[in-house]
């Protein structure tokens, strides 16, 4: 399929239309019975959007005008109709199409990347992840979970530097505390974290303040876990990779917070050398 589209895809107007399709897709969930269509439509959503960059790609070959601009708009209309149906909830025959949606966002941001600015598509990106509930069915929090990890090892997280990367970071460490201080999906958790850490290492040190997020949720976990927890060994060396990235001025900021919060330093250290 790749071959095809750049070696022989020539419509350079049909991204308008196939943004336009999606998301009368995610518009339409509630008043249709054609689910299975509209799964369908949103697991292939990496390939559409191949197609959609490579018409656009076209497109400014032929007019010599990426008008970026109106480009940004057709996006803005799609992700209005995926936040309006990724806030529904209670819906068991909804669920599953936002599922596949959630799972294939990451896909999506890949192939955008190549067309617009990286800043653009990690605003996109911390823009989805919080569309959410927040404490969202087991099955959305999975994909979600399983969006990061795709995202933290592909090109939007790999290319962001600076302040965008701290937001991509702030976007991401959101839902892995709040799945690790729950408890739940802790074996997913840590393959996540594992790859987000990777990434980070890969990038060396830096001002990755917003992972102090995770630092207490990872203790807290581990001193609640049983000795035999099939999952011990990876958190601790999730904890361990954490520490290893830190700088003095992540530990000072960590003191700071912690000697301003009534009770919690002393609990934290207690934790800590337990």
């Amino acid at each position: 399929m790749d071959a095809y589209i750049t070696g022989h895809f020539a419509a350079a107007l049909v991204y308008k239309g196939l943004l336009s399709c999606v998301a009368h897709c995610a518009e339409l969930i509630c008043d249709t019975e054609e689910h299975a269509a509209i799964q369908h439509c949103f697991r292939s959503l990496e390939h559409v959007f191949k197609f959609i960059v490579q018409s656009r790609v076209l497109f400014a070959r032929a007019t010599g005008d990426p008008n970026e601009e109106a480009f940004w708009g057709d996006l803005h209309e799609l992700f209005c109709s995926f936040e309006k149906m990724l806030s529904l909830e209670g819906d068991s025959k909804v669920l599953p199409m936002q599922v596949s949606l959630v799972h294939s966002l990451s896909g999506m941001y890949e192939q955008l990347v190549q067309v617009l600015p990286l800043q653009g598509v990690a605003r996109l990106v911390r823009l989805s992840l919080s569309w959410l509930a927040p404490r969202p069915h087991l099955d959305l929090a999975q994909a979600r979970l399983r969006c990061i990890q795709r995202t933290a090892k592909g090109p939007v997280f790999a290319g962001a530097v600076g302040e965008t990367r701290g937001e991509l970071l702030e976007a991401f460490v959101g839902p892995l505390r709040e799945q690790l201080c729950l408890g739940l999906e802790l074996r997913l958790c840590t393959e996540v974290l594992g790859d987000l850490l990777s990434a980070l290492h890969r990038g060396g040190p830096g001002q990755d303040l917003p992972m102090l997020a995770l630092l207490e949720p990872l203790v807290n976990t581990l001193c609640e876990l049983d000795a035999d927890s099939p999952v011990m060994g990876w958190l601790m060396s999730c904890l361990l990779s954490l520490l290893r990235l830190m700088e003095e001025q992540h530990y000072l900021a960590l003191w700071d917070r912690l000697r301003r919060e009534d009770g919690s330093l002393r609990g934290f250290l207690a934790h800590t050398v337990a």
